[in-house]
């Protein structure tokens, strides 16, 4: 079950954001000026051995990401992890998933973000 973090440290010039926590997700959903629309998320998961990312805005729309750990680069340094693009879209039953761990969350929260994760 997803779970609010509390008291989330916001940063200037950003809109409001709150973090919610699960076992199989970490959410960070950005709202507009009047804190009751969401204008902006980003949940990360792991599916498949990889870590993901599905990040939504609404200037720039839709995009799926795999997080590049920098971890496999054999006889070098560890790099820094990166979002890396990916054309893949999420699989039906990460969906399922995340419907059942979000039923904790406001309803228009959860419907913005699996409306817009199912036009992708």
């Amino acid at each position: 079950m997803l779970k609010e973090i509390k008291n989330v440290r916001q940063n200037d010039g950003e809109p409001f954001r709150r973090i919610f926590n699960g076992d199989s997700f970490y959410l960070i959903v950005w709202f507009d000026d009047k804190q009751n629309d969401v204008c902006g998320y980003q949940l990360l998961y792991e599916y498949d051995g990889e870590k993901r990312s599905i990040a939504w805005q609404e200037e720039s729309g839709l995009s799926f990401n795999i997080v590049d750990d920098g971890e496999n680069r054999p006889q070098r340094h560890k790099m820094a992890p990166i979002m890396a693009s990916t054309d893949q879209s999420i699989d039906e039953c990460i969906i399922s998933e995340l419907k059942k761990e979000c039923k904790n969350m406001e309803f228009y929260i959860v419907d913005k973000i699996i409306s817009e994760v199912l036009k992708g």
